[in-house]
């Protein structure tokens, strides 16, 4: 998952949790929980582009020192949670982050 980083980055987010996510509807981000509709909540919520890999979609938002992380299909949210920053500071990073969570 770090193989893509500068060394120095590496060095920084080894031994650290960069990614946590959950499908269970009693956790939410910013108000939204698993199962919402994301076009209801996607303005307020300021989501990047959608980033699909697989029969997925995900999708960044801010979320003050973290970013947010959803998990749609079909326009529905599957999943909610948050990643470090400097593992989704842009689009292209997010990108290649997200598709390290791949099975092989």
């Amino acid at each position: 998952m770090l193989r893509h980083l500068s060394r120095t980055a590496r060095r920084h987010q080894q031994g650290r949790i960069v990614l946590i996510l959950t499908a269970n509807p009693h956790y939410a981000l910013h108000g939204v929980r698993p199962g919402t509709r994301l076009k209801k909540v996607a303005r307020r919520l300021h989501v990047s582009r959608r980033i699909r890999i697989g029969l997925n979609d995900w999708y960044v938002t801010p979320n003050g020192s973290s970013h947010g992380v959803l998990k749609a299909r079909h326009g529905v949210i599957q999943e909610v949670g948050s990643a470090s920053k400097g593992m989704t500071r842009n689009l292209r990073a997010a990108r290649q982050f997200l598709r390290t969570l791949r099975a092989p």
